[in-house]
């Protein structure tokens, strides 16, 4: 079974995550650098960042957030509890790739955004795997 899923820790090679993507202050959304031999261009690809943490995971009284990061100063940036239960690091690292998703399908169909390609970047294994 092929996928497009990719689990990229936190070096590829001698290369890190600052490496890879590009951010820039004022700038709403985190792009990808491409590189070809020694040449290094910023595409229209973006990267978003995800990820979800659970306070007490797997017991009763657990509470769970997510949080979206679009780039630097980017009113797209997102954060908040989560009320579905149960509680689980698990279920807030999914819920926080949805949710980015959500909102990367909802600023394309509002030509709010021009790309043809979504990174998300998360350091679940967990979401990478389901």
């Amino acid at each position: 079974m092929s996928s497009d899923r990719l689990f990229i820790p936190p070096r590829i090679g001698s290369s890190t995550f600052e490496d890879i993507v590009y951010r820039k202050n004022r700038k709403p959304f985190s792009k990808l650098r491409k590189r070809r031999g020694s040449e290094v261009k910023v595409g229209d690809h973006i990267a978003i960042n995800v990820a979800g943490a659970c306070n007490g995971n797997g017991k009763s009284w657990a509470q769970s957030a997510v949080g979206v990061y679009f780039g630097p100063s980017s009113r797209h940036n997102f954060s908040e509890e989560i009320d579905e239960e149960p509680h689980t690091s698990n279920r807030a690292h999914i819920r926080a790739a949805i949710i980015g998703l959500e909102k990367v399908k909802k600023l394309l169909d509002k030509d709010k955004l021009k790309t043809s390609v979504v990174v998300v970047v998360t350091h679940s294994q967990y979401a990478v795997d389901e």
